[in-house]
């Protein structure tokens, strides 16, 4: 068997939870559990070596735990942001445009933007995202939506 790590994440407010996970464990699905256990979502997590939370950068998403070098029992402080703004890419059969979002906006909201922009009526916006049709309503963090990615944008035609 290969080797686990138990994991420690602990609120300011002093409450904690364990988990034993593989080293291969990105710090994205160590937040996915997180989330489940504490309902705090995944994109207002920031987690940080307990050591010095103040001088360490949180650790990236992406990331392993042990490309963080973590091969040992941790304890990580979690700490609580609020959403932060991210890039998106749109991209259509022309081109692709950078649009600056948070991960609480409604699609609509992007589709707004992408008016302001491009002057597309919002109407007439079909987005799609991981072969997903974006509705109005949803936030972008519904779609689990990442930072620099790439958001298709099809024009619906009049009449169809």
């Amino acid at each position: 068997g290969s080797h686990m790590v138990k994991v420690q994440v602990k609120q300011l407010q002093g409450m904690s939870l364990t988990r034993k996970v593989h080293p291969s464990t990105t710090v994205w699905e160590l937040k996915g559990e997180i989330e489940k256990e504490w309902c705090i979502p995944r994109y207002q997590q920031r987690l940080a070596l307990q050591d010095n939370p103040s001088n360490l950068p949180a650790l990236r998403d992406g990331d392993s735990l042990a490309a963080h070098g973590l091969f040992y029992d941790i304890v990580l402080l979690l700490l609580c942001t609020e959403p932060q703004e991210m890039e998106v890419l749109v991209k259509d059969s022309n081109k692709t445009t950078v649009y600056t979002v948070r991960p609480t906006d409604t699609v609509k909201q992007l589709k707004q933007q992408i008016y302001a922009c491009q002057h597309v009526p919002v109407e007439q916006q079909r987005l799609t995202y991981e072969t997903k049709e974006l509705e109005n309503h949803h936030t972008l963090e519904h779609y689990h939506v990442q930072p620099r990615s790439t958001i298709y944008l099809l024009l619906r035609l009049r009449g169809g």
